[in-house]
C-alpha cells in the first residue's frame, strides 16, 4: 500500500507520507473488495470472519538497500470501523513482531 500512497502523496491527493496526513487520508479513500480466484465478486458481509485492518510501523530506507521495518505495528481501527469487513475500534492498538506473531 505504500506504494500507492506514496503515487497519491506526489499526485498531490495526500499531503505528505508523515501520519497525520495518510490516515485521514485511507480513511476517506481505502476500499476493498472480495473477488474469488475465477474473478467473481462476493459481498463483503458474506465472508464470515473477514476482518480488514490497517497497521503502520516505522521504516528506515537507506540507499541502495532494502527497506528495514521497526518490528513495532500500530494498529488503526478507525480506518475500517464501521464499514462491512472493518476492524472497528476495540482493539489493542500496539503490536510487537516477534516469533509468536501469526501463531
Amino acid at each position: 500500500m505504500f506504494a500507492d500512497v506514496e503515487q497519491e502523496v506526489k499526485k498531490g491527493h495526500c499531503g505528505s507520507l508523515d501520519k497525520a496526513n495518510v490516515l485521514p487520508y485511507l480513511k476517506d479513500n481505502l476500499h476493498w473488495r472480495i473477488t474469488l480466484a475465477d474473478g467473481t465478486e462476493k459481498d463483503r458481509e458474506e465472508v464470515p470472519g473477514l476482518v480488514v485492518s490497517v497497521v503502520s510501523t516505522e521504516v528506515a530506507l537507506p540507499v541502495g538497500q532494502r527497506p528495514r521495518y521497526s518490528g513495532v505495528y500500530t494498529v488503526h481501527p478507525e480506518i475500517t470501523a464501521g464499514r462491512p469487513a472493518g476492524l472497528g475500534t476495540n482493539v489493542e492498538h500496539t503490536h510487537a513482531a516477534g516469533p509468536a506473531a501469526g501463531a
